[in-house]
């Protein structure tokens, strides 16, 4: 038998073998590392859509009070300051886009981060919302029926001033107008009360998924800041 020969044959076999097991675990290697990458940038791309949608929730809440400022300040303005609320707050008109919940995939990575804590308060802060949401269109719903009752009555308004108007409903028109307006007053007030508390919440919460978001996912996170203009 050719013995060196026998040997070389084996040898490079062998060579052949464990280069082979060599490429294939490093094309294994690669392949993976570019799966984890992949998924943390499809993680980073879900928190960047959980993170927009609570931006959208925050000035929500801020828009709205700032309407509900300024409408007060108008009415101060305009020599009404001792008006009742439901008389200076007129119906608030804003695009009907609705509030979006954030989903499991997009808040997930707290719970990555054991920032769990901030999950409760993002579901809390948008049940707020959804609250303000529904007392706001009551208001708006009495109000305009309030306006439409009004415009009924309206041989019994004495014009003063050029566009202010001073009225006197009596007997049941005034029980009626009295009842509504203290409906909305209660309304109101439920709202600028909650406001004053959920929209330094919401502006928290939001600065905080963003700091988490971008301390876990790094360069895959976009670099934003938050400037809340009210």
């Amino acid at each position: 038998m050719d013995w060196p020969a026998f040997i070389s044959t084996i040898v490079g076999a062998g060579v052949s073998i464990c280069t082979s097991i060599a490429v294939f675990g490093f094309t294994s290697w690669t392949d993976g590392k570019k799966a984890v990458a992949r998924e943390k940038k499809t993680n980073a791309f879900l928190a960047f859509r959980g993170f927009k949608k609570l931006v959208q929730i925050t000035n929500y809440l801020t828009n709205t009070q700032l309407h509900i400022v300024n409408a007060f300040k108008d009415a101060h303005d305009n020599g009404l300051g001792d008006a009742d609320p439901y008389i200076k707050l007129l119906p608030m008109v804003s695009a009907k886009e609705g509030l979006e919940p954030l989903s499991t995939e997009e808040m997930y990575f707290l719970v990555e981060g054991k920032l769990s804590q901030v999950i409760s308060e993002i579901d809390l802060i948008y049940r707020r919302a959804l609250n303000i949401e529904a007392v706001l269109e009551q208001f708006n719903k009495m109000k305009s029926e309030f306006q439409t009752f009004m415009e009924g009555k309206a041989s019994t308004i004495e014009h003063v001033e050029g566009t202010r108007v001073a009225f006197e409903l009596i007997g049941n028109d005034g029980k009626f107008a009295n009842l509504k307006g203290a409906a909305m007053n209660n309304l109101i007030g439920h709202m600028v009360e909650y406001l004053e508390r959920d929209c330094v919440e919401a502006k928290r919460i939001s600065q905080e998924f963003l700091e988490a978001a971008q301390a876990h996912f790094g360069a895959d996170f976009p670099s934003v800041k938050i400037e809340w203009k009210f």
